[in-house]
């Protein structure tokens, strides 16, 4: 038994020290470059930008939203003759809206006729 355990040891160490490799500068740079988390952040913060832009960008088109419910009641009732009857009632509801921006006072940018600061 300690010598299946000693021969699983050593394979293990022996596959450990096969995967260290020497780096040269290049590679090091790389490395830190892709997983610096400075560049990742600002990788995201650059997509958030994006997101809102476009959310700006869609926010003069037309809004459109729906609805369905449906109410079901079981259960018993006093009548007016003082006895008890089984009720079942059952409502249903449908609800359809839209909004559309007509005159938002400049608060949506005109995003499809950029004006040139600069000529």
């Amino acid at each position: 038994m300690k010598t299946l355990l000693f021969y699983i040891c050593m394979t293990i160490a022996g596959n450990a020290m096969a995967q260290t490799q020497t780096w040269n500068l290049r590679q090091c740079i790389d490395y830190a470059i892709e997983h610096n988390i400075s560049i990742k952040l600002q990788e995201n913060n650059v997509e958030s930008q994006k997101v809102t832009l476009s959310t700006s960008k869609n926010s003069r088109l037309p809004n459109l939203q729906a609805s369905a419910g449906e109410s079901l009641s079981f259960g018993r009732g006093l009548t007016m003759d003082n006895t008890y009857t089984n009720r079942n009632t059952q409502s249903t509801s449908f609800d359809i809206n839209t909004n559309i921006p007509l005159i938002t006072g400049g608060q949506i940018p005109n995003y499809c006729c950029p004006v040139k600061l600069f000529a």
